[in-house]
């Protein structure tokens, strides 16, 4: 049976799902948002990008982030930064830990980038969760990062400024706080592989139970200690982070297995309100971001140096969806505000404050920032680029299923 006949057979039932709306009630609280709102001195940028080869043997990634201050439309000069290499071992989770790769240079360029008085865009949601290492594993985990610092500290003091040794896990968050090159978990990693240690401390870490979480840990880690410092910079230079997701595919407000964001469009289309609008919501900590239980305070972060007091203590989260021109889409746009900022406020008015800023922005018509279009334009690992990246490398160019697969 052809895939053409099966998708003929299906089509009214997928037809149906996708039509959802009749038997969803959705209680929707839809505030107006007034055209051409607050205009901001300046914003920024970000994004960033990413190519996965796989050829006969092995993988080859390449990571790219860039970012770029902008007022009146124009962008004042470009930050960027990159990864080329091998994301080892290469049978754990190698597009999730791509993408935190991605993260951690999104947020050091986005740092780099920090606009005065205004707004900084980033792409996609904020990349706050801890990781898959859970509380009951980050302790050892992270002390086993830990030794493995001080036993390969030559490797380690020309990837970082830091001067620690002691591998307690503050000497581990000192180590990535001040690295010379980003990611340095990827770039510790292969210098490991390089120096013939790497397969020593796997087979060690699995004998302790470890298995990779140890890599986990590491990773994660330096994605929230550089993000930590990205939030800080942005709210110092009088600047609001704005995550803006293109293709949200989140529940938690209409309570169906179909998007917020389809149902929304659909019940707005209903009511005839076309024009720019919002509704939000305000987390004041994270627990009630990820919809966790007050039990989980204190327990979602490592307490590392002021990790745990930082995100627990001083991030709160504006959620919001919202359409910024008429007849727009409707994108999920979130603030992270420090918490001070938060505290005793209105989510409405915080709301319509932030995102008449954002709708001052020049805006394509759907009512996406043109500022993130060229970021994203800037950040992309094109096919043309990723093939230089391995002519420079000198690697086997042919791809493991064509190669298998030639006649």
């Amino acid at each position: 049976m052809s895939l053409i006949s099966i998708a003929l057979e299906w089509r009214d039932l997928i037809a149906s799902v996708i039509e959802l709306g009749e038997g969803v009630v959705c209680d929707l609280s839809w505030a107006s948002l007034e055209p051409g709102g607050q205009a901001v001195e300046q914003y920024s940028a970000e994004d960033g990008g990413s190519s996965l080869r796989e050829l006969r043997t092995y993988k080859l990634v390449a990571v790219k982030a860039w970012a770029a201050r902008f007022a009146g439309g124009a962008p004042l000069g470009g930050v960027q930064t990159g990864y080329v290499g091998l994301v080892l071992p290469q049978d754990f989770r190698t597009s999730n830990r791509l993408r935190v790769y991605r993260q951690v240079l999104e947020a050091e360029v986005a740092r780099q980038a920090a606009p005065r008085n205004g707004l900084a865009l980033f792409d996609g949601s904020p990349p706050l969760r801890w990781g898959n290492v859970g509380p009951r594993r980050w302790r050892e985990a992270l002390e086993f990062v830990g030794d493995v610092i001080k036993r390969s500290w030559p490797l380690v003091s020309s990837l970082s400024e830091a001067t620690c040794e002691s591998g307690e896990p503050d000497c581990v968050y000192e180590v990535l706080a001040r690295a010379r090159r980003r990611p340095l978990s990827a770039h510790l990693i292969l210098r490991l592989a390089s120096s013939r240690a790497l397969d020593g401390i796997a087979a060690e870490a699995r004998r302790r139970g470890l298995g990779n979480s140890w890599i986990d840990a590491l990773e994660n880690l330096e994605r929230l200690v550089v993000f930590r410092y990205a939030l800080e910079t942005i709210w110092a230079s009088g600047s609001t982070p704005v995550f803006i997701v293109k293709t949200s595919r989140t529940t938690s407000v209409c309570g169906s297995t179909m998007p917020d964001v389809h149902l929304i469009e659909r019940v707005l289309r209903s009511r005839r309100e076309l024009g720019a609008g919002f509704t939000a919501r305000l987390y004041r900590d994270l627990s009630g971001y990820f919809g966790l239980s007050g039990e989980s305070k204190g327990k979602l972060y490592p307490p590392v140096r002021e990790l745990r007091d930082f995100y627990e203590g001083q991030v709160s989260v504006l959620s919001t969806f919202a359409r910024l021109r008429p007849a727009g889409y409707v994108f999920k746009i979130e603030a992270v505000l420090r918490r001070g900022m938060a505290e005793g406020a209105n989510e409405e008015s915080l709301a319509r404050d932030v995102l008449s800023k954002v709708s001052s922005l020049p805006l394509t018509v759907e009512g996406y920032p043109i500022a993130l279009v060229v970021a994203d334009r800037n950040a992309r690992v094109t096919e043309a680029e990723m093939d230089s990246v391995m002519r420079a490398l000198g690697a086997d160019l042919m791809p493991e299923s064509r190669s298998v697969l030639r006649v």
